[in-house]
C-alpha cells in the first residue's frame, strides 16, 4: 500500500513519501520505481513477506543518508543470507530477466479487459489500476461480488467497502487473465441481481 500525506503542491511530495508496501508476489515493483523517479522521496521502505522468508530494505535520499550512522536504523526484516539472495534474484528478474515487461504486457491486457467488463456492468463506477494491481469501484458494497467470485473459484478482495481489488501473481498469463475476468463477469452479474 502506498500512503502519501495530503499535499498542497508537488514540492510537498518531494519532502515526504512514506511507502509501506508489503510486496505480495502480486505487487509489481515498477509502481515504486515510477514513484521514486517522479516523486524523489526522502525515505522508502520495501518489505516482502513470502512463504515465511521476510526481507526488508530502507532506501533513503543522500540527505537522509548523510545523517545516519551505523546502528541508527534497524529492521524487523533485516537481511539474512537466504532472504537477501532471494530478494536480489527477484530484482534481477524484474529489471533484467523480462519480468517487468511481462507484468506490463499482461497488466495492460487485464486493464483493457476490466474496462470492457465495466462497460457491461452498470454497478461498476470506475476501473483503476496499474501493472497487476487493479480495482473496480462499485456503486454498492463490494462484499457480494467478493463472495460470488469466491463461489466461482476466483479470489478477490474488498477494500474501502466499495472496491473489488485484484492482485494476481506476477506470473499470471493472458489466458489466465481471460479466465479470471470471465469469472469476475459472472460475479458482477450475480451481485447486480441480488
Amino acid at each position: 500500500m502506498i500512503n502519501v500525506r495530503t499535499v498542497e503542491n508537488d514540492a510537498d511530495i518531494d519532502t515526504y513519501l512514506d511507502v509501506r508496501n508489503r510486496v505480495h508476489p502480486q505487487t509489481p515493483m515498477p509502481r515504486e520505481v515510477v514513484l521514486v523517479d517522479r516523486l524523489k522521496p526522502d525515505h522508502l521502505d520495501l518489505i516482502a513477506e513470502r512463504d515465511g522468508i521476510p526481507v526488508g530494505a530502507a532506501l533513503v535520499s543522500e540527505e537522509v543518508a548523510s545523517r545516519l550512522s551505523p546502528g541508527d536504523h534497524g529492521s524487523t526484516y533485516g537481511g539474512n543470507l537466504l532472504a537477501c539472495r532471494a530478494g536480489l534474484y527477484f530484482v534481477d528478474q524484474l529489471l533484467s530477466g523480462g519480468l517487468l515487461a511481462d507484468v506490463t504486457r499482461v497488466g495492460n491486457h487485464l486493464g483493457r479487459k476490466l474496462t470492457t467488463l465495466a462497460g457491461k456492468h452498470a454497478i461498476v463506477r470506475e476501473v483503476r489500476g496499474r501493472g497487476l494491481m487493479w480495482g473496480l469501484d462499485l456503486d454498492r458494497p463490494a462484499a457480494a461480488v467478493v463472495d460470488a467470485a469466491r463461489e466461482g473459484g476466483l479470489l478477490v478482495n474488498a477494500t474501502a467497502k466499495t472496491v473489488v481489488r485484484l492482485l494476481p501473481p506476477l506470473t499470471i498469463t493472458e489466458t489466465e487473465v481471460d479466465e479470471a475476468v470471465s469469472r469476475l463477469d459472472a460475479a458482477l452479474g450475480a451481485a447486480a441481481r441480488s
